[in-house]
């Protein structure tokens, strides 16, 4: 078996697997997607706790607002009924004082009900969305970490290649490389293929038996003649009859 036909299907198989180190590289997942998840998160997150601060001064304000009602409240109904305003005018506007005081504590109370219930729901809101996101910087991290690993290995998987490939580029005749070179630069993927069971290993059409005794006897360079790669013998192929 010529050992030119030899190097290049090894110098062929060697640029297929750089073609796929090169593929995996680009494919592997650098947690772009997950970063950008993240940073939606967190301006969520800030916005929930800044909505929970708001809830939480609202409701402290209300309380203490409440407190001075209850205590305004408290020092009308003293007037009223301790026997200290006997003025009918005084009474009649104390009764209306009372009267919006107590609307005004009913409509207050409600107020801060709702404020109770909206802190404690933005407070669960805000719990979850913390969680998520401590989650997915977790994640992030080993993902990124994963990520730097597995790209030095292929990185330092196509360096050897690479210089495989060189080793082998330099055993050929400048002409058959060339000849390669351009076949797979043309879109056929493949600038050489091996011969299996007396058919082209790509295109599968049979090869004249004149090309493999040709390439078998003598090792000539022959091509496909229906897909144009360059033929080399299969490992196991025989020569024919």
């Amino acid at each position: 078996m010529s050992e030119a036909l030899v190097n290049l299907w090894r110098l062929q198989e060697g640029d297929s697997e750089i073609e796929e180190l090169q593929r995996r590289l680009a494919a592997l997942d650098n947690g772009a997607t997950l970063r950008s998840e993240l940073d939606a998160w967190g301006t969520e997150r800030d916005g929930l706790r800044a909505e929970l601060a708001k809830a939480k001064r609202e409701l402290m304000d209300g309380e203490l607002r409440l407190g001075s009602l209850e205590e305004r409240k408290a020092a009308v109904e003293k007037m009223l009924f301790g026997g200290q305003t006997t003025n009918p005018r005084e009474v009649v506007d104390f009764q209306r004082e009372l009267a919006s005081l107590m609307e005004l504590k009913d409509r207050l109370e409600t107020r801060l009900l709702e404020l109770m219930q909206l802190v404690e729901d933005e407070e669960r809101r805000l719990a979850e969305r913390q969680s998520q996101v401590e989650q997915g910087e977790q994640q992030l991290s080993r993902m990124e970490s994963d990520y730097t690993a597995e790209t030095d290995r292929l990185n330092l998987s196509l360096q050897e290649r690479r210089e495989e490939r060189a080793r082998l580029a330099g055993t050929l005749d400048r002409g058959l490389l060339d000849r390669y070179e351009r076949i797979r630069a043309g879109g056929k993927g493949k600038g050489a293929t091996q011969i299996v069971r007396g058919a082209c290993g790509e295109c599968h059409m049979a090869v004249p038996v004149y090309a493999l005794r040709d390439i078998r006897e003598h090792g000539a360079i022959q091509t496909c003649e229906h897909c144009g790669r360059l033929l080399c013998p299969g490992e196991r192929e025989s020569p024919p009859s």
